[in-house]
């Protein structure tokens, strides 16, 4: 599974749909807190089917993913540089996303 980072929500949109031309299924946590924590449960399922997504999308400087341990992924994707204000903004935003697939004392 992977998370896919985004800075900007009009290209997450385009990325999501491009995805599911392809036949890759998504998930976007969006809506209400409840709707985005459902999202997150979904995608975390231990034992996944082939209907379930492989891809979770997610935009960077959102809260909707904001503690969320998503180690059930195996890989990461930044589609483009981040845009940020200073080097230790930069660091902090990809150490973050980083640490949501891999936690200390992971298999």
């Amino acid at each position: 599974r992977c998370l896919v980072f985004v800075q900007y929500a009009d290209l997450l949109e385009k990325i999501d749909t491009t995805l599911r031309r392809q036949g890759i299924k998504t998930l976007t946590p969006k809506g209400s807190a409840h709707a985005a924590m459902n999202a997150m449960t979904a995608f975390q399922r231990p034992t996944i089917s082939a209907a379930d997504p492989r891809v979770l999308l997610l935009e960077l400087h959102n809260e909707s993913a904001a503690g969320a341990n998503l180690t059930v992924a195996n890989h990461v994707v930044f589609v483009h540089p981040l845009h940020v204000d200073s080097l230790h903004t930069y660091v902090s935003c990809e150490t973050q996303a980083l640490g949501r697939v891999r936690r200390y004392g992971q298999n």
